[in-house]
C-alpha cells in the first residue's frame, strides 16, 4: 500500500452485511486473518480467531479487550483498544443500535457494561448517524440548552465536510437519553419518572424506531 501499511487482522462486530461484505476479497488480496465473537461464528465469514468475551488478544503492540455486547444482535461484540471503543452498532454518538434478534434486556445491559468504560474512552462507532440521534434526543428533553448547542456543532461540522466522531465516552455518559434510563434527573425531564429503567430503554427505542 501507498502509506506503507499492510493489513493483518480484521475485526468483526457482528454479522450484518454491511459489516461483513467485504471480509473474504480482504482476507484474499491481503491475508489478514479475521476476528469475530465465537458465539456468532455460523453467522461471520470463516474466522482464524473466535474471541470469547472479556478475552484480550495481542496483535503487534496493541493489546485488544474484546467485549460482549448483544441487544443490536445476540452476537454483537466490541473491541477496546488503549482508550478507543470501537463500537460498532451496539453504541452510537447519542444513540445505540436497533434491536434486530438481540432483546431489550440484553441491550439495556451492554449500554450500562459500556458506560462503565473511563469518559476518555473516544466511541469510534461504524455509522455517522450523529446529527439525527440529536435531533431525537431534543424531542425527548427539548428544554435542554446543551442538546441544542451540540446538534448546532454537529450540523456545522457535517456542513464542512467533516465527521462528528469519534466522540468523547463522558459526553455520552451525560447526554445520550440511551445512557441515562437510570437517571431520575432525566427521567423526570422526559416524563418517563414512573417507569423502571428498562421499560424507560424500551420506550425511547420504539420512539427513535419511528422518529
Amino acid at each position: 500500500m501507498q502509506s506503507g501499511l499492510r493489513l493483518t487482522h480484521i475485526l468483526l462486530t457482528h454479522h450484518h452485511n454491511d459489516h461483513i461484505g467485504g471480509v473474504d476479497a480482504l482476507r484474499q488480496q491481503t491475508g489478514a486473518q479475521v476476528i469475530g465473537h465465537a458465539l456468532d461464528a455460523d453467522n461471520l465469514p470463516a474466522l482464524d480467531i473466535a474471541a470469547s468475551d472479556g478475552q484480550r488478544l495481542k496483535i503487534g503492540d496493541c493489546e485488544i479487550q474484546a467485549m460482549a455486547t448483544p441487544g443490536h444482535t445476540p452476537g454483537h461484540m466490541v473491541y477496546l483498544i488503549d482508550d478507543l471503543l470501537l463500537s460498532g452498532d451496539a453504541l452510537f454518538s447519542f444513540g445505540c443500535g436497533r434491536l434486530f434478534g438481540g432483546t431489550p434486556e440484553q441491550m439495556w445491559r451492554s449500554i450500562q457494561t459500556l458506560r462503565r468504560l473511563p469518559d476518555e474512552t473516544q466511541l469510534c462507532c461504524a455509522h455517522e448517524y450523529t446529527v439525527k440521534n440529536l435531533s431525537f434526543a431534543l424531542s425527548v428533553t427539548p428544554n435542554d440548552e446543551k442538546l441544542h448547542a451540540l446538534l448546532q456543532n454537529a450540523q456545522r461540522l457535517r456542513r464542512d465536510g467533516e465527521p462528528t466522531l469519534p466522540a468523547n465516552l463522558g459526553v455520552e455518559k451525560r447526554y445520550n437519553p440511551f445512557m441515562r434510563c437510570d437517571e431520575e434527573r432525566f427521567l423526570q425531564a422526559a416524563n418517563l419518572h414512573q417507569t423502571s429503567p428498562l421499560d424507560a430503554f424500551i420506550t425511547l427505542r420504539e420512539r427513535r424506531n419511528r422518529f
